[in-house]
C-alpha cells in the first residue's frame, strides 16, 4: 500500500512505499521501497552538483569580468600614453601655428604692397610716344636694367632713325634742328626717371647753359662742360670707351655717344632742347 512504512524484525521503520510528501515537493520520483538513507544522500549529492555547476558559471562569468577589465584598463593606458605623446607636441603646433600664421599675414602683406606698387607704375609709367612711330621699349627696358652703356647706344641708334640718318650713322645740323619733341622729350625722360634725375638731356642742358653757353658753338663752354659731366680728364678728352657707365658717377656723365656724334652741333642741340621745352 503506498505510504506504508516498512520496518525490520527489530520493529523499527527502514523504508516506505511509494512516495513521501517532501519528496513530491523537490519533484523526485522514488521506487516502491526506497531506503530513506539512500534518498538524503541522492538529495545531498544532487544540491552539491547543482551548486558546482552554478560556481563554474560563476567562476566563467567572472573571468569574462576580469579580462574585459583588463582590456579596458589596457586601453585605457593606451589613451594615456597617447594623449600625454600629443599633450607634448601642442607646444610645437602652436608653434607651427603661429607661423604659419605670420606667414599668411606676410604673404598678404606683400600681395597688397606689389599691388600698390604695379598701380603707381601703371600711373607713373612713361608714356613711349613717338611721332616716328619708333618703338622705345627696348630702351626703357635696358634704363631700367641699369644696363646705361647698352642703353646709351640704343638711344643713338633710336635718334638716328627718328632723324632718318641711320645708313649715315651720324646727324646733321638741320637734323638736330628739325628732330621731333615728341620723340626727344620720350628719350629724356626715361633717362631722368629710371637714373634718379642724374641722367638724361635736360639735365645736360641744364649744366650746359649754366656755363654761359651761347647759341653758337663755344669751344670754352664745350670743354668746361666736358670737365663738369666727367667727360674730360687732365685738360684731355676721354676715348669713348673710357666713360664710367655707372650711376654713381658725375651728374650729366650720359647720354654720351650722342654728343661724340653731333660735335660742332652741340649748341643746336641744346638750343632744341630750350624750344621743345625739354
Amino acid at each position: 500500500m503506498s505510504g506504508a512504512p516498512v520496518v525490520d524484525v527489530k520493529g523499527k521503520v527502514v523504508a516506505v512505499h511509494g512516495m513521501i510528501e517532501e519528496e513530491e515537493r523537490e519533484g523526485f520520483a522514488f521506487s516502491r521501497g526506497v531506503p530513506i538513507n539512500l534518498f538524503h544522500k541522492y538529495r545531498r549529492g544532487a544540491i552539491a552538483l547543482a551548486i558546482e555547476k552554478q560556481e563554474e558559471k560563476l567562476q566563467r562569468q567572472l573571468e569574462e569580468v576580469r579580462r574585459k577589465f583588463q582590456e579596458s584598463e589596457r586601453r585605457v593606458q593606451e589613451l594615456e600614453t597617447e594623449l600625454e605623446a600629443k599633450q607634448k607636441k601642442v607646444p610645437e603646433l602652436q608653434k607651427q601655428l603661429e607661423e604659419e600664421r605670420r606667414k599668411r599675414e606676410d604673404t598678404k602683406r606683400q600681395k597688397q604692397q606689389l599691388k600698390t606698387e604695379k598701380q603707381e607704375q601703371v600711373e607713373n609709367e612713361i608714356p613711349l610716344v613717338s611721332a616716328q612711330a619708333i618703338d622705345y621699349t627696348k630702351l626703357r627696358d635696358l634704363l631700367a636694367a641699369g644696363k646705361w652703356e647698352e642703353a646709351d647706344l640704343e638711344t643713338d641708334r633710336v635718334m638716328l632713325k627718328v632723324a632718318g640718318r641711320k645708313s649715315e650713322g651720324w646727324l646733321r645740323y638741320e637734323d638736330v634742328e628739325n628732330f621731333s619733341c615728341q620723340d626727344l622729350s620720350t628719350i629724356d625722360k626715361l633717362w631722368v626717371r629710371h637714373s634718379n634725375g642724374k641722367f638724361g638731356f635736360s639735365v645736360q642742358k641744364q649744366i650746359y647753359q649754366s656755363l654761359g653757353s651761347r647759341k653758337d658753338y663755344d669751344n670754352i663752354v664745350w670743354r668746361a662742360f666736358g670737365d663738369k659731366v666727367g667727360w674730360r680728364k687732365e685738360s684731355e678728352w676721354l676715348r669713348y670707351g673710357s666713360l664710367t657707365f655707372s650711376d654713381k658717377h658725375y651728374k650729366g656723365h650720359l647720354p654720351g655717344w650722342v654728343w661724340w656724334r653731333i660735335g660742332s652741333v652741340t649748341s643746336s642741340l641744346v638750343l632744341r632742347l630750350e624750344r621743345c621745352n625739354i
